[in-house]
């Protein structure tokens, strides 16, 4: 079995066997000067945990979507038994 999702971010739907975990993000800059674990000013940004390939992804690339969990809705389970 595997599930079918639909993408929100992305507008197309997305088998669970094409999804991967990935950690996409940027560092941002941070003013806050109360801080002390933070003394160079900057904070990780996470734009992205999960990946998969669209059929414009380049054949050298694991995937060219990022989104995150809350981006994906639950549609339905697909049967692949090939009896």
């Amino acid at each position: 079995m595997i599930a079918v999702f639909y993408d929100r971010k992305h507008g197309c739907e997305v088998r669970s066997d094409e999804l991967m975990s990935i950690n996409l993000g940027t560092n941002l800059i941070s003013k806050d000067p109360y801080e002390p674990e933070e003394p160079s000013g900057y904070h990780w940004h996470q734009m992205g945990e999960i990946g998969y390939k669209s059929r414009k992804c380049k054949k050298d690339r694991n995937w060219d979507r990022a989104l995150m969990v809350h981006d994906l809705v639950f549609l339905r389970l697909e049967d692949t038994d090939e009896h």
